[in-house]
């Protein structure tokens, strides 16, 4: 038995709103609206100049990142979802901060032997903290390449990248019924 792909090239027309079938892009249920996507992507081979300078690596990085939105179909289930590793991770940032911020304050006072412990806590916690972020955002749909005319996403389930490749004119109409006032945002 073939596998079936979960792996999509998305022209810039298709990343428009209502231009995929309504098929949710994450568990193949029936999509009730479309959910706006931003992925981001950067060449995978500026990882290796961590060898020589993480800052230099940084910089690149921030050079070298494009980004785009895409209007993801998406059932119920799905459509509150969509970003729980950023969520993780920017309330682990803020968490961590405030910790660390409120240790420094306890330094110097009769509190004192309270600032270590927060501090490995701070510490402990942005380890565990980018630990769950990253591995949510592992597990969800990903951009593998993003040029001036197209995306290539993977980890879409199989039924909506046979609907995708699927989709045909004919049917655009049907599709356009289905998603009217339908949009979750």
């Amino acid at each position: 038995m073939q596998s079936r792909s979960t792996t999509l090239t998305l022209s810039l027309s298709e990343c428009e709103p209502g231009a995929l079938p309504p098929v949710c892009a994450k568990c193949g249920a029936p999509a009730t609206g479309e959910k706006a996507a931003t992925f981001s992507w950067f060449p995978k081979k500026i990882l290796w100049l961590l060898l020589l300078s993480r800052l230099i690596c940084l910089i690149l990085i921030v050079i070298f990142r494009t980004s785009r939105t895409v209007q993801m179909p998406v059932c119920p289930e799905h459509a509150g979802v969509w970003n729980w590793g950023r969520t993780v991770l920017a309330g682990t940032a803020v968490t961590c901060l405030a910790l660390l911020i409120l240790a420094y304050a306890l330094a110097e006072g009769p509190l004192a032997g309270a600032a270590p412990p927060l501090m490995l806590f701070a510490f402990l916690g942005v380890a565990v903290g980018l630990a769950v972020g990253f591995w949510t955002l592992s597990g969800g749909i990903q951009a593998r390449r993003i040029d001036e005319r197209e995306i290539l996403l993977t980890k879409l389930h199989p039924d909506f990248v046979d609907a995708v490749e699927n989709h045909s004119p004919e049917r655009q109409a049907a599709y356009d019924a289905l998603r009217a006032g339908r949009t979750l945002d």
